[in-house]
């Protein structure tokens, strides 16, 4: 039993002492990254991705730059004389653009070819439709009631489109877009004969012409 022990024990003896010398190899490597020239070549990061990767994430919508979402860049009314504007009149006739009354008549007092305040407004808002429209050419016409002579409406009828004329060029409107005629006591635009209908027949009305 003492001749088998002796070899087990030797035996032991050496695998314990190679076990100490790789344990002792072992932790004198270098262990600390490295650094420099000497550094092994990592998998690279595409700009794109690392542009990307710096950015945060919203939940916000798209925008413009200056700061509008599309909703609100849609909801943002076409500029004035934009083709938008000029496709919505070229689809309708101009019996139809007349029909539905864009441009509104002045009224006139008795015997007179003066403008109201209330009358330069509705001028002013023709204006404004008309600046909208730059291609529309326009009528003026004047008209009168049935009391006083052929020829003595036929003149205030003139000087009421003239009237109407003048201010609407001071407004912006170019003259060349305006043509004017008297229609004196002609046609009436109420035929009946009364206050009522005397004051409805005195009056500039506009024509849309051409569009």
């Amino acid at each position: 039993m003492r001749l088998d022990s002796r070899p087990f024990s030797a035996r032991r003896a050496a695998a314990l002492l190679l076990a100490l010398l790789v344990g002792f190899a072992c932790s004198s490597v270098d262990r600390t990254p490295a650094t420099g020239s000497d550094a092994a070549p990592g998998p690279m990061t595409p700009p794109e991705a690392s542009e990307a990767a710096s950015e945060p994430e919203t939940d916000a919508g798209p925008s413009s730059s200056s700061g509008l979402t599309e909703d609100e860049i849609l909801a943002i009314p076409p500029e004035v004389g934009s083709e938008t504007d000029l496709l919505d009149i070229g689809a309708k006739s101009l019996e139809e653009l007349n029909t539905e009354g864009h441009l509104k008549d002045v009224q006139f007092e008795y015997d007179s070819a003066q403008l109201s305040a209330t009358m330069r407004a509705t001028l002013e808002e023709n204006a404004d439709w008309l600046s909208r429209y730059p291609s529309v050419r326009i009528l003026v016409e004047g008209h009168c009631d049935e009391r006083g002579t052929v020829e003595y409406n036929l003149a205030l009828g003139e000087e009421r489109a003239r009237a109407v004329r003048d201010y609407l060029r001071d407004l912006g409107v170019g003259s060349g877009r305006m043509r004017l005629i008297s229609y004196g006591k002609e046609f009436p635009l109420d035929p009946g004969h009364n206050e009522a209908a005397w004051r409805r027949n005195r009056r500039a009305h506009l024509e849309i012409v051409a569009k």
